[in-house]
């Protein structure tokens, strides 16, 4: 039981900071756009 927290735990954080560099992409790229437009 203790290994399954542990493990959900990695996947949190992984999907965590995947989804915070997906965020980060889609800021930078509206930043981008928004200037040129």
């Amino acid at each position: 039981m203790g290994l399954d927290i542990r493990m959900g735990e990695k996947i949190g954080v992984l999907t965590y900071h995947r989804m915070l560099k997906v965020n980060m992409c889609v800021f930078l790229h509206i930043l981008v756009h928004g200037t040129k437009g």
